[in-house]
């Protein structure tokens, strides 16, 4: 699995959505709020990628609104790449 070397002992999140995520929120805009929230109280670190940008570093991916899977798979193609897996 891949690894954030620079997070210390605390491990990263990277939470990924739909490019337009914040510029029209929903239902899954409100569930990332708070497990974002929930994360950063558990003492995670915590990065997004709601955009084209190259993959952040992190431990885990967790990935909002699967259910639009043509804008998702680029970036969940991408994890598996780097070895990240599904559950």
């Amino acid at each position: 699995m891949a690894s954030n070397g620079d997070s210390g002992d605390r491990k990263t999140v990277c939470f990924v959505a739909r490019i337009d995520f914040l510029s029209k929120p929903g239902g899954d805009t409100i569930q990332w709020q708070m497990y974002d929230r929930a994360a950063r109280e558990a003492g995670l670190n915590v990065t997004t990628w709601f955009d084209d940008a190259p993959m952040p570093e992190a431990d885990v991916v967790h990935a909002f609104n699967v259910d639009r899977p043509l804008e998702l798979y680029p970036k969940l193609a991408e994890a598996t790449r780097r070895g990240f897996r599904s559950s």
